[in-house]
Formats: structure tokens, C-alpha cells, sequence
């Protein structure tokens, strides 16, 4: 089961990446979710090729949206629904920059590599450039001895890529397996120390369940169930494919649903863990630096 998932991943970052690198070959622009944006400038004379660019520019930007125009691209292309697409997109963008964030620099085959630099931002190493017969290569199949060393290439290419998802999950499960111990370490060292109080429980109204009773009584000593909920979404393959994601890191990741009127259904994706008050903060900090998401926690009525 293990080895089928991994192939579907490979088989997903690549065409992702195929996707990518025609967009921004053809429209000179892009911009990804939270890592920044790209920009393609044309060489000023170019008797050698017509499509050839001399510059490469990435602007760093949190704030970053994935381009619409990519998304309608990939649509077109894959006749696919825009919404699937983009929630496709935001995952495969969210490993991506797990990836880097863990300080591994991070390929997007054909474009250049993302990696992070010492201030915690991201910076981009591009090619020298990038030619019509990429672009080619790309849209369309070449025949006889063109064709048979492209087949070459692209089957070295995911055997790379292949290796790289392995050690990603490997590095993944690593990271959430000594996440929990920290969560569990924490637990045991809070228990002795003499605090009374708790800071204030966050919670969102949105997300409050409207047949779930009152909250429980909280004080410093109680030991309660708490759900970190990292995401919020309409999408019930959404929800779905991402627990899953998920779970074959080691994560013990969990979603539920909330009717929203005629509307339909929102899920909420949480991790549940059993801590004193006293020591949300530290987990909700840590979460949120794990998922790159903010966190919203509620207690649960035992």
C-alpha cells in the first residue's frame, strides 16, 4: 500500500511541475502559495532562439497567492475541476514547503530550487536559461532518436524523484514522531510545577459545534482533551486526502464535520491530545510551526 502511494505522489509532483514550467514559459509570470513569486524577463537580442530568457527574478512573499491563471491552466489541461485543482495545488505547495522549511532545498524540475537562507526566508537558484526546445520538449513528443533519449532522461529524472518522496516521508514521520514525544515530555514536566492559572482558551465561533452543550470547567490541575484544529475546509476530498497525507507521516491527524446550512458541510482537520491548560501554549506553537498554519483549539466535553 506504501509503495502504490508514493507512486501516486511522483506521479502528482511531476505533472505538477511539467504544468508549472509551461505556465511560466508561456506567460512569464507566477506566483506560489507562501513562497513568492517569479519572473520571467526576455532577452533583449536574441538572434541564437526567440523564446530565450535571460533573467530569472524570485521575490520572497508569505503573503504569496497561487496564481488563478495557473489553476484555469491545469483545468484546461487536465479537465479537471478548478476547485479539485487548487486544492491539489495548496497540498503539493504545503509539502514543498515543509520540505524547505526543514532545510533541504527543494527542486521544481525545469524552473530552478527553492531553498531556505539564513535570515528563514527563501531564495531561488533559476537556470541560465530557458529555451524553445524546453518548452517543446514539454508540450508536445519528439520522434526516432530525440524521442528515445528524452525517455532516458525523464525515466533517470523519477528514479531521482522517486528517492527524494522516500526521504521526504522518511524525514516527515521522523519530525512528527519527535513531535509528539516533545508534546508528551512537556506534559510530564508541567505537572510539576506549581501553576494555578491557564492562559485564555482560544476558540472559534465558526467552528463551535451548536448541539455540543456547554464547555467544561477548566482549572490549572485538570487534565483535559483538547482538538488543535490546523485546517478549515468545505471540501470533503479535501478533508479526506490530506488526513490521509497525513497519517502515513505517523501523524495521529483526525477531521469531523459541522452542517452549514444549505450550504453543505464544513470539516474541520484537528490532532487530538490529552494536556494540562497550563501547557496549550507551547503545544499550539508547536503545531502551528509544524503545519505552517494557525491553530485553533477547543476543549472537549468529556
Amino acid at each position: 500500500m506504501r509503495v502504490k502511494l508514493l507512486l501516486f505522489k511522483k506521479k502528482i509532483v511531476n505533472r505538477y511541475d511539467d504544468f508549472i514550467n509551461k505556465f511560466l514559459l508561456r506567460e512569464k509570470k507566477l506566483s506560489l502559495e507562501k513562497i513568492g513569486r517569479l519572473q520571467l524577463s526576455e532577452a533583449a537580442n536574441s538572434t541564437e532562439n526567440a523564446a530565450k530568457f535571460a533573467e530569472l527574478h524570485f521575490e520572497y512573499d508569505t503573503k504569496a497567492e497561487t496564481s488563478p491563471e495557473l489553476i484555469t491552466f491545469i483545468s484546461e489541461k487536465t479537465g479537471k475541476a478548478k476547485v479539485l485543482v487548487a486544492g491539489d495545488l495548496s497540498s503539493y505547495l504545503e509539502q514543498a514547503r515543509q520540505f524547505i522549511n526543514i532545510g533541504n532545498p527543494y527542486e521544481l524540475e525545469g524552473v530552478g530550487v527553492f531553498r531556505k537562507n539564513n535570515s528563514g526566508g527563501y531564495e531561488f537558484s533559476a537556470p541560465q536559461h530557458l529555451t524553445a526546445k524546453d518548452n517543446n520538449r514539454a508540450e508536445k513528443k519528439h520522434a526516432g532518436k530525440d524521442n528515445r533519449k528524452t525517455k532516458k532522461k525523464n525515466s533517470n529524472k523519477n528514479a531521482v524523484m522517486i528517492m527524494a518522496l522516500i526521504i521526504i516521508v522518511i524525514i516527515t514521520a521522523v519530525l512528527g514522531w519527535g513531535g509528539y514525544n516533545m508534546f508528551f515530555r512537556n506534559k510530564s514536566s508541567s505537572a510539576n510545577n506549581n501553576q494555578t492559572t491557564a492562559p485564555p482558551l482560544q476558540t472559534d465561533s465558526s467552528a463551535a459545534n451548536p448541539q455540543a452543550g456547554t464547555q467544561p470547567v477548566i482549572t490549572g490541575t485538570d487534565s483535559l482533551f483538547y482538538k488543535f484544529i490546523f485546517e478549515v475546509t468545505p471540501s470533503a476530498e479535501r478533508a479526506y486526502s490530506r488526513i490521509a497525507q497525513l497519517k502515513t507521516f505517523g501523524d495521529k491527524a483526525e477531521f469531523d464535520s459541522i452542517p452549514a446550512g444549505d450550504t453543505g458541510m464544513i470539516y474541520h482537520l484537528y490532532v487530538k491530545q490529552k494536556i494540562l491548560p497550563a501547557d496549550m501554549g507551547k503545544i499550539r506553537d508547536s503545531l502551528q510551526k509544524y503545519f505552517q498554519r494557525p491553530i485553533t483549539v477547543q476543549a472537549i466535553k468529556n
